[in-house]
Order: structure tokens, then sequence, then C-alpha cells
């Protein structure tokens, strides 16, 4: 309520200083249209004068243990959110409607698992019908998974989980927007070995390797993040030209806790960003184990819920999903409620 009775203090004054303003509002959704909370979110903005232009939904992560086809969930979806608005907006033509709907797919496995694999064959199917409707927006979630970098894992925040080419996803969404342009030159991020197991007190070490993919080799600067508490990991040397490698070490203390560990090595160059996944499992580590779940960065939390990490309790204060604790900010969703 205070949010929409903002929104409209907002457009009233765009309207009187001549100023251009879209509100877009992003909300999860059933594959039948918004559930109750989001349904109330545009009823609000209705009853206070604000002006909603478009409702993006999120057609993944639905949870409802169903089969899914990603793409006629997505119509259905979407003709529900269309069915809703008529209702709000009875003034509005079928047209209007439309072009207030937008859409975000997440490409390949997403966080509830394969059940939900929106496919590159739902990608076309879903371009094709958003062309013919007249929708707003079409997007995913999110360009850095747009890569076949893990095929037949689970939900991750660097590639998509399926067999595909980097840039399927955006070559088929692309002209929705007239948009043409790909990364004249790209590259690939690799660690050797993927995985390794030390003694608390000890060091492990990988193989970062890169390479050109397309066009022109690249600098390439690569961070790491991921390491918990007693463990601390370094890049040597942190950029490299595509094509080159670094040498990634994780060095614990006696203090680190026990438990295994998915560190990600990040590499970024002007054409975008690559990861690759390196996981550590510490053994005899005498650091205090937290007793909260540990937090996963594929899993959907919601407000009050409360994680462990990097021997930190932390509390999200609203629903969330990727964003890891500690890197948010005191404004940021994760609440931090001390060492464990």
């Amino acid at each position: 309520d205070r949010r929409n009775k903002a929104i409209k203090k907002l457009q009233t004054w765009a309207d009187a200083n001549g100023r251009d303003l879209e509100i877009s509002y992003t909300l999860p959704t059933t594959t039948r249209g918004l559930a109750s909370s989001g349904l109330a979110v545009l009823r609000n903005a209705v009853t206070n004068g604000a002006r909603v232009d478009v409702v993006n939904l999120m057609t993944f992560d639905y949870y409802d243990n169903a089969a899914h086809n990603m793409a006629n969930d997505t119509e259905t979806a979407a003709q529900g959110l269309h069915d809703q608005l008529a209702k709000l907006y009875p003034a509005k033509t079928d047209a209007q409607l439309w072009s207030m709907i937008g859409v975000t797919e997440m490409p390949g496995v997403d966080d509830f698992g394969p059940a939900e694999t929106f496919t590159l064959a739902n990608a076309t199917q879903v371009y094709n019908w958003a062309v013919a409707k007249g929708i707003n927006t079409l997007s995913f979630w999110a360009l850095q998974r747009d890569n076949g970098g893990c095929p037949g894992g689970p939900a991750a925040d660097d590639c998509s989980g399926i067999q595909q080419n980097t840039w399927d996803f955006t070559r088929i969404f692309a002209p929705f927007t007239s948009g043409t342009t790909v990364p004249d030159n790209d590259f690939s991020v690799s660690a050797t070995p993927a995985s390794g197991t030390v003694a608390a007190g000890a060091s492990a070490t990988a193989t970062v390797k890169t390479a050109v993919t397309k066009g022109q080799a690249e600098q390439v600067n690569l961070t790491v993040s991921g390491a918990p508490a007693g463990v601390t990991a370094s890049l040597s040397p942190a950029s490299v030209t595509a094509g080159g490698s670094s040498t990634l070490t994780l060095s614990t203390t006696q203090a680190a806790v026990s438990g295994t560990y998915r560190i990600s090595v990040t590499g970024t160059s002007p054409s975008g960003s690559h990861a690759t996944a390196y996981t550590l499992t510490v053994t005899g580590g005498t650091g205090s184990q937290c007793t909260k779940a540990a937090w996963a960065s594929g899993t959907i939390y919601t407000g009050g819920q409360e994680v462990s990490y990097k021997g930190h309790n932390w509390k999200a204060k609203w629903w969330t999903t990727g964003e890891e604790p500690g890197t948010t900010g005191e404004w940021g969703v994760w609440q931090d409620l001390g060492a464990c």
C-alpha cells in the first residue's frame, strides 16, 4: 500500500513536469495467472490510482510437483493474467491488455528441477506466441545461464543444465526487440580438476583454464566466490588473456568447518562473463558447525527464513534466490544474525 501510494505521487509529479515514467511490477505466477498475493498488489494499485504499465510474469519455479510443458504453461499463465487485468481495467481493449503483459523465462532447468525445464523448442514457441499476442516484454533470467556448460545438471547460476550452444536463447528472443547483436568475441572458463578433498589446515589447487570460443582473445578478469569461513581463495594471476590459465589456491585453517562447498570462479571480459565451479570438501575441521540449514544458491527463500553461511546465521528479509549472504549490503535481502 505504501509503495503504490508513493508510485502515485511520483506519477503525479512526472505528469506535471513532462517526464516519461513507466511502472513495471515483476511477480511470480501460477500456470493459470497471478496468485492472490500478486493480484492484491494490482488491486491496491487501482485503489490508490497508481498506473501500472507492465505486469511481468516470472513463468518458472512453480513448485507444484506437476508435469510441465513450460511453453504451454507460459501461455496459460499469461492468459490468466490477461483475464485478471480485464476485470481490473474494464475500459481497456484486448490489445491494450496484452500490451501490459511481460514474460520472463528461466532457460533450461529452473530452481525446482528437471520437471520444470524450459527448452529451446519452448523458447521458439513462446517467441512466436509473444509476437502474435503483442505482449510488452519478453526476456529470461539470466544472460550468464545461456550456455550448455553443465548439461544434465541441476539449476545453476552460470549454465542452463541442458545441451545447447552459448547464446542460443538470446538468439531466439533477440528479434522480439529487433535486437540482433551477439558478442563478436567470446571465451570459456573451466577448472581442472573440478573437485578436491583436503584435511583442515591443508591446501588444494586447481588450474583455471580460459579458451577463445569466438572472435579474438580478450583480457579476462578472474574472481572467486563461495569460500566458507576458514578457507581463503586466491587466483594467480587474477587476469589473463583468453587462452591463458590461472592457479586457484584454496587454503584452509584448522578452524574451518568440515563440509562440502561449491566455489565459483567467474571470468569477465568486455564481451560478457562466464563461470565454472570447483567443489571443495574439508575434513577434520574444528570450526563450530552452524545448526541452521546451509544457504544454497538454487533454493528459494521467503521473508523470515534463516540459513547458515560462512560461519554466520542469516535471515531473509523478503523473497530471494541466488543472492549470496554477505554480499547484498546493509540494505540487502540478508540480515546478518552473527556468528553461529
